[in-house]
This record gives C-alpha cells, structure tokens and sequence, in this order.
C-alpha cells in the first residue's frame, strides 16, 4: 500500500516553489534539516526533521518547521544520500497561530489555514485515511459528522475506550458548555 507518493528532493522543491510563485516575489530557501529522532514502525524507519533556527527567518513560506521522512533503510546505514521527503498530516487540523501587525500579509499567505490545507488548495495530491484509533467513539461521531463529511470510522478495539465515569451527566467523552457573552465598551467578558 503507498501511503503518499514520495519525491525528489529537487522535484519537491519545485513543486514548493511553483505552488507559491504567484503569492509571493520573496525569495525562496531551502535550508538545513537537522535529524530530531529516528523511530521503528514495522518495517520502515520515521525519520524527523527540524530546520535549523538560524534559516527559519529566511524562510517566508512555511511556518511549520518539522518533515517526516519514510523509509525503508536505515538513514544511518544507508549507502546513498535520502532525498525523498513526505509530510503526514491533516487538512483539517487547526492552522499555527501566526501574530503579526500585517494582518493582510498572513491573510496573503493563507496562513489562516493548516499547511496541509495550504499545500491540498495547491494542488497536491492528498491520501485521507477513515479509520482511527485513538478518540472515544462519541468523539470521533462528533467530528467525522462535523468535518469529515461521515467518513471517519473507529477501529476495532474502539468500543473498549468508555469508562464508567462517562455515563455520570458532565464527565461524557467530551462535554459541550454555551458560555455567555456581554460586551462592555470593546471588551468581551
């Protein structure tokens, strides 16, 4: 089964580079990665990045600074250089909290959206996975009903994750609360 369809370095930075052309007359960089952790799956080894501190202020269009890799060698055994990157992830997740003074300019980089919904609106070709394995089944209902247009569904083991403290009115999987709101002056209280 693939689960994204790996690229050349340099095609992936093309790719980078075209999607965001039209936004932007900023000059791109392509910075040092740093190895973070190397983690066992199966058969194939999770290789996590973060980009130097030093580049991050070089670099204007992605706020987000760690890339996974997949693959099947070992990065440290390995006899060639790796130059296949992959980023696993969520267009619907929350984007980063970006605090900038130029509201127009984060607006102008669609920094109000995730950066998997970034590169989605871009054109990449995005694989979404239905099943999961880690919220209560309440939760998960609640969100593939609400985000996921009905198509997340529990894994197999699901049913297990109910305490019996859930049942008790307040203490459920997750509890929704209206709060009021007034207003005094321009403040919200």
């Amino acid at each position: 089964m693939e689960i994204f369809q790996p690229l050349v370095l340099e095609e992936f930075k093309a790719q980078l580079h075209n999607s965001f052309l039209e936004m932007s007359s900023w000059e791109m960089f392509f910075g040092i990665l740093f190895v973070m952790s190397i983690e066992r799956i199966d058969d194939f080894h999770l290789v996590r990045f973060v980009q130097d501190d030093g580049d991050s202020a070089k670099c204007r269009v992605f706020s987000e600074n760690d890339f996974l890799l997949l693959t099947k060698e070992h990065p440290q055994k390995s006899s060639r250089d790796l130059h296949m990157v992959g980023k696993v992830g969520d267009p619907k997740q929350l984007p980063a909290t970006v605090l900038s003074l130029l509201s127009y300019v984060a607006s102008k980089f669609l920094y109000e959206c995730s950066m998997f919904e970034r590169l989605q609106k871009a054109g990449h070709p995005v694989i979404v996975l239905t099943e999961q394995y880690r919220m209560h089944p309440e939760i998960c209902k609640f969100r593939s009903l609400h985000f996921y247009d009905n198509k997340l569904l529990n894994g197999s083991q699901m049913s297990n994750k109910s305490a019996p403290f859930h049942q008790s009115k307040g203490l459920g999987p997750y509890v929704l609360s209206l709060m009021a709101r007034r207003f005094v002056g321009k403040t919200l209280v």
